[in-house]
């Protein structure tokens, strides 16, 4: 899913979530291993590790070249900050560190920002997760501030 939900792990929590995408522009095939750790650091607030692993064919003009290795890695921590029985309110933000090496296109650079607002309702047996997100874009030559709205209904 695309959206982020209010919930945290709770104190002394952890879960680990394993997450993986391909994507593919003309020729060039891109594939990312990205784990992600949050640890409940209170009952509210969680501390969130992404590292990611990456696989990149068809860099060359004539279609080959591959690079492989760890990315950028980030950093968020989750807080839900409003709680009114069944709504809820929190915001994730954090940096994307820039952990891969640059010249071989496995990273920015450049640290990057993000944030999300998110809101959840869980009115049984639905629940609705909705989140504004902004995220600063270190890259030069594209768009700099990244703007989002997701909304998901479980």
């Amino acid at each position: 899913m695309l959206t982020e939900d209010t919930g945290t792990q709770g104190a002394g929590r952890f879960e680990l979530e394993l997450g993986a995408e391909a994507a593919r522009d003309g020729d060039v095939r891109a594939f990312q291993f990205a784990p992600q750790l949050s640890w409940g650091l209170l009952e509210n607030l969680d501390l969130i590790l992404r590292p990611a692993w990456s696989s990149l064919r068809g860099l060359d003009a004539a279609g080959g070249g591959r690079e492989q290795g760890i990315g950028d890695t980030t950093f968020d921590v989750k807080w839900r900050f409003a709680q009114f029985e069944a709504l809820s309110f929190g915001l994730r933000a954090g940096v994307d560190a820039p952990t891969g090496a640059v010249a071989r296109s496995l990273g920015a650079g450049k640290p990057s920002t993000q944030a999300q607002l998110i809101a959840t309702l869980d009115a049984a047996p639905f629940t609705l997760d909705t989140n504004a997100s902004y995220a600063r874009n270190p890259l030069p030559d594209e768009r700099r501030d990244l703007y989002g709205f997701a909304l998901a209904l479980v």
